[in-house]
């Protein structure tokens, strides 16, 4: 299979969180089409254990109109790396610091709209302190939370745990979770 030919690239909307990019593009067949793509940065997500637990926030998710269990996340800034974004991430939304960060997968997020990926990290050796949030987190109620590891499936199969971010680095974290040391 060849790559699609793009005739025309333009930027239809732009913002400080994503553009909006319309795309002409040609078949082999030299049927054309058109495709809208939303680009996003990257971002990241954090499973930060401590003993058996796993320490989550629930906060108010604007697009959704409730409160929503997740996993801490957020976007790699220009020039950051996403272990440095990982880090920044989990201390802004938790107050948590970190003394291990291990990287443990990465996925695509939105495959037919968006080019946007994530980075998915296990934090252990915990210390707390104070959170660093912005305005729309302070706006959202943000709540830190801490569930038994084992209690985490459960709440995914009931419905109370539906990001299916927080689902898809939960599930690469059991794959790489070895139990408590």
């Amino acid at each position: 299979m060849k790559k699609w030919d793009i005739v025309k690239s333009s930027v239809v909307h732009k913002n400080k969180y994503f553009s909006l990019v319309e795309e002409i593009f040609c078949l082999d067949s030299g049927e054309t089409g058109k495709y809208f793509m939303i680009k996003k940065p990257d971002f990241v997500s954090v499973v930060a254990i401590e003993d058996d637990s796993v320490y989550f926030i629930e906060m108010y998710r604007y697009t959704l109109r409730r409160k929503i269990w997740e996993i801490p996340m957020g976007g790699i800034e220009e020039g950051e790396s996403p272990m440095v974004a990982a880090r920044r991430e989990l201390r802004e939304e938790t107050g948590i610091l970190a003394k291990k960060m291990k990287r443990i997968g990465y996925s695509e997020s939105f495959k037919g709209q968006s080019d946007q990926r994530f980075h998915t990290y296990i934090a252990e050796g915990l210390s707390f302190g104070a959170q660093d949030l912005d305005e729309m987190e302070k706006e959202s109620s943000v709540k830190l939370l801490k569930l038994k590891i084992s209690e985490v499936p459960d709440l995914i199969r009931s419905g109370k745990i539906t990001d299916s971010h927080t689902i898809a680095s939960f599930s690469l974290f059991m794959l790489n979770y070895k139990g408590s040391k």
